[in-house]
């Protein structure tokens, strides 16, 4: 799934679009005491869907209460390095599909880790990729994660 945006019609635009488009009709780096038109970013990974279903529905709900609100949906996968994709895309998918119960005990024991996160302290800067320029450029006043390597990249 691409980098999109949710306009006020109901259609789409690729983030780096209205990415730029917001910053020009901005005209200044300093923003407004009272948001106007929030910028909200909602950003998922599509791995198997229910990620970006979840990322789709909640930049909907966000659209539905704040009409004004530039909302932009961002995959993670489309940002990220070859590094993340392989290790967070592919190695996942290989793994659920060829030994699910395995999956279900390393998830099982990952939620009993506290302080580790989704991505290792040493792997981070081997893995955002663009995510960080990406999200610069929108300039959010709010970024939501619908995947937790999400929060783990932008923490």
């Amino acid at each position: 799934m691409k980098s999109s945006s949710i306009d006020d019609s109901g259609g789409s635009a690729s983030t780096a679009e209205r990415a730029a488009n917001a910053s020009s009709t901005r005209g200044d780096s300093n923003p407004p005491a009272r948001f106007e038109r929030p910028r909200v970013l909602v950003v998922h990974l599509s791995i198997g869907g229910g990620h970006s279903k979840a990322a789709t529905a909640v930049a909907n709900a966000v659209k539905r209460v704040q009409r004004r609100a530039e909302v932009a949906l961002l995959d993670l996968e489309d940002v990220a390095s070859p590094l993340f994709r392989a290790i967070y895309k592919d190695a996942y998918l290989s793994l659920v599909k060829s030994a699910p119960r395995l999956w279900g005990a390393l998830y099982s024991a990952g939620l009993t880790v506290r302080g580790s996160g989704a991505v290792p302290k040493w792997l981070r800067p081997r893995c955002v990729g663009r995510l960080a320029a990406v999200v610069r450029a929108f300039d959010p006043h709010v970024v939501l994660a619908t995947a937790a390597p999400v929060s783990a990249l932008l923490g």
